[in-house]
């Protein structure tokens, strides 16, 4: 498991192209960051404001459900190597 100090920050931007898969190129870095995420090789912060944005482009741009929103950052969110701060919080947000 990597070290607190080895945290990395993401964007809305990569958590955007691995759930759309609308630029091959993109969701292919975007995959192999979150693969790794996954598989606990590698930590991440993912700000409060950030999983706003992702749910506000989801929802309005493309018009993903809030259930399906709710559903797939809520797994990502759960991840031990992914760390929100306030995320019971932010969990308890996207169920409502």
């Amino acid at each position: 498991m990597p070290s607190e100090k080895n945290i990395f920050l993401i964007d809305a931007n990569v958590i955007l192209r691995y759930l759309l898969r609308d630029d091959e190129e993109l969701y292919a870095r975007a995959e192999k960051v979150l693969n790794e995420v996954m598989e606990g090789r590698a930590k991440v912060l993912i700000l409060e404001s950030v999983i706003a944005e992702v749910v506000y482009v989801l929802q309005k741009i493309y018009n993903v459900s809030r259930k399906e929103i709710s559903e797939i950052l809520g797994e990502l969110i759960k991840l031990k190597s992914v760390k929100v701060h306030n995320k019971g919080q932010v969990l308890e947000a996207l169920e409502i």
